[in-house]
């Protein structure tokens, strides 16, 4: 493993990837939004829930539950209008995910970055929206 690998990514990239992520939640509020910026938000759980598996931060599943909501209206929203837009409590859960994942994101090495990609498209592949356990 080289050790770029081993290492956090680069702060340009860590800037890059937040704003990206920032921009697709910025568009949904503002009635802009489409399926690409929405499967982002989907995306950054996901990474989120495989980064906080390998140690990097401390949220608790209620906190994935409460993102899982979000998303779930969200999309719910968008099938039954032509409005991408998302409701200002979604909007404070979804803004605390992306500030979450930035931390993860600027703290973890590269390679368990890319773990944690192909673990997202494996789920991806399958049924499962969400790699947390169902609600009960």
């Amino acid at each position: 493993m080289t050790k770029d690998k081993l290492l956090p990514p680069t702060v340009e990239s860590v800037r890059e990837v937040s704003l990206r992520n920032h921009l697709a939640l910025a568009s949904c509020r503002s009635s802009a939004g489409n399926t690409a910026l929405l499967g982002e938000l989907f995306i950054v759980a996901s990474l989120s829930w495989f980064l906080r598996e390998a140690g990097f931060g401390s949220k608790l599943d209620c906190f994935y539950r409460e993102v899982q909501g979000a998303l779930e209206r969200c999309l719910g929203l968008t099938s039954s209008s032509d409005a991408w837009t998302i409701e200002p409590g979604d909007e404070a859960i979804l803004a605390r995910l992306l500030c979450f994942y930035d931390q993860q994101f600027a703290a973890a090495p590269v390679h368990l970055m890319d773990g944690a990609r192909k673990r997202m498209l494996r789920l991806a592949q399958g049924e499962r929206l969400f790699p947390w356990p169902d609600r009960e």
